[in-house]
């Protein structure tokens, strides 16, 4: 019988974290924003600027060096300007009004959730045999 209730394709892992305390500081991420993000950012350098960025305390202000990130997270400078970009696009990196170089990070997205239409097709034979019809909203 498989341990944990795993299915044959999964894998089992056990977690060791580094040490957390003064000397080794730590992160804490909200879940549904750090999924939300990986769903969302394409590219490697999209999710990684977004990690460098989320890994800052809230309402923490600096000055944000392409050089750090690059040293940081081991990419170069056109993946810096890609990802900077992405997250522009993905509403995580909002400019703030009036300003051409002030901008804020959010761990969620500031767009709308989009939301996708489905069509079903019916066949006209069985149309029919509809006998009440409920308008139902989906959302993905």
């Amino acid at each position: 019988m498989p341990r944990n209730n795993r299915v044959p394709n999964q894998r089992e892992v056990t977690v060791a974290k580094a040490p957390t305390d003064k000397a080794h500081l730590y992160t804490a991420n909200n879940l549904a924003a750090l999924d939300e993000a990986a769903r969302r950012l394409q590219s490697k350098g999209g999710f990684k600027l977004y990690m460098y960025l989320a890994k800052n305390q809230d309402k923490y202000n600096f000055n944000l060096s392409s050089n750090d990130f690059m040293l940081w997270s081991g990419l170069g400078y056109t993946a810096y300007t890609t990802a900077f970009a992405e997250l522009e696009e993905e509403g995580y990196l909002i400019l703030k009004d009036g300003t051409e170089t002030i901008y804020t990070f959010f761990d969620k997205s500031q767009l709308p959730k989009q939301e996708k239409e489905i069509t079903i097709e019916v066949p006209k034979e069985k149309v029919a045999e509809i006998t009440e019809v409920k308008e139902t909203s989906f959302h993905f």
